[in-house]
């Protein structure tokens, strides 16, 4: 039987006895586990810090097993058991399993897994117990996640947006590394033992990430966020706008672009009032043109302008994981991608503006509300497409994102990008 199915909602009702012997066969899988040096480096942490919280998707117990208390077990756990009708719990070691589905002491009601199953809510308070450490916390370490099971995923996202600095300890990136403070990649039985030696150790947090000390957390991280609130969207143009009205002056923003070997273009700002707030409207005015650009001839027109080197590598990051979105959309390699929309001059300003304009506010990290994304058909260079068209849908896999009320696109590229 599937995985998914013998682990669903559904099948407690269908086959009781059937659910409790797969768990009991998995049970005995992680019977003979022990914790390893990352559980039990995470545990001293416990006793280290007079305020910690430890939120955990696993359910094999093996964090209780290496010492840690009050564990915030997002997804329950494989060792206890669950009464369907008075919700008293069991450690399933103490338990009979002769008629195939225990019963409650209780009541006398069926017991069941006490684990979150495919197609079930998470435990009443658990998200909101680890929302509110992660809101709070000053370091946020992520550890072995994939950061695309949500509402989990969110966690770091919180703890960034409240100014807390977030390291993740993974093997290989994923779709959380572009926006955590730092990044160690390796085991985590092997990372997080050697963040606490001290300097002649050669501890990690205190070799390689300068901004840790070696007393972990001897100050309080403060770091220039910029907070894009998306209710009406994104795209090039509104970013602009935005950074002028957050502070960058327009004459020094234009200034930099000048050195962009792109001539036909002339931004203006203008002071406008949206539903009686005032806002900035940036409107980029290039000459009509033909041209159909690869990634590799902006690229060019990127790093051979007078840009400093933080704004050229970002504008350069940028369209790279741009053509990248299209080739997969397109299944041809990434230098074969022709931009349309978003390889014309005005899309090359609306980047490096953007570019220079994070550079002169000094912004260091960066967060986003979930992205309105608006419904209906769009008309593309190649035809007509569903709302988000396939290239910005590519670009938000794996983002929170949401239709609203109002037909039309507002997410364009190179707005989700930016």
């Amino acid at each position: 039987m599937p995985f998914d199915v013998i682990s669903s909602a559904r099948m407690l009702e269908r086959d009781l006895p059937a659910v409790w012997e797969w768990f009991n066969y998995r049970r005995e899988k992680l019977g003979s586990l022990q914790p390893n040096p990352a559980h039990e480096t995470i545990a001293s942490w416990q006793e280290r810090f007079p305020e910690f919280a430890l939120v955990t998707q696993n359910i094999d117990g093996l964090h209780q097993a290496a010492g840690s208390r009050n564990v915030i077990e997002m997804h329950g756990n494989i060792w206890r058991a669950r009464c369907f009708d008075c919700h008293a719990r069991y450690d399933v070691r103490d338990l009979k399993f002769d008629q195939g589905a225990p019963a409650c002491a209780d009541c006398g009601g069926h017991l069941r897994p006490d684990v979150v199953l495919f197609g079930e809510m998470l435990p009443a308070g658990a998200f909101e117990s680890a929302a509110a450490a992660a809101q709070q916390c000053e370091l946020c370490f992520v550890v072995g996640t994939s950061a695309v099971v949500y509402p989990a995923a969110a966690l770091p996202e919180i703890a960034r947006a409240a100014g807390a600095y977030v390291v993740e300890v993974n093997p290989e990136p994923t779709p959380l590394s572009e926006h955590c403070n730092e990044i160690l990649t390796g085991k985590a039985g092997e990372i997080l033992p050697s963040c606490q030696k001290p300097d002649r150790e050669g501890g990690l947090l205190t070799r390689k990430t300068p901004l840790l000390t070696r007393g972990f957390l001897t100050t309080r991280f403060s770091m220039k966020t910029l907070y894009f609130d998306c209710f009406a969207g994104a795209s090039g143009d509104m970013i602009l706008g935005a950074l002028v009205s957050a502070g960058v002056e327009p004459d020094a923003l234009i200034e930099q672009l000048k050195s962009l070997n792109v001539s036909g273009w002339k931004i203006d700002f203008e002071a406008v009032d949206r539903s009686g707030i005032s806002s900035t409207y940036a409107h980029v005015q290039t000459a009509h043109e033909h041209a159909h650009r690869h990634l590799g001839d902006i690229l060019k027109i990127i790093y051979d302008s007078g840009l400093n080197d933080r704004v050229k590598d970002r504008a350069g990051r940028i369209f790279s994981r741009l053509a990248e979105a299209e080739s997969r959309v397109h299944n041809q390699p990434v230098e074969k991608i022709h931009f349309h929309e978003v390889g014309a001059v005005d899309a090359i300003i609306d980047v490096c503006g953007a570019a220079v304009g994070f550079d002169l506010l000094g912004i260091e990290q960066f967060i986003s509300s979930p992205l309105r994304v608006g419904f209906g058909m769009a008309q593309m260079a190649h035809g007509r497409f569903p709302i988000p068209p396939p290239a910005v849908a590519e670009l938000l896999k794996g983002k929170p994102i949401y239709a609203g009320d109002l037909e039309g696109e507002f997410v364009i590229p190179p707005g989700p990008r930016l």
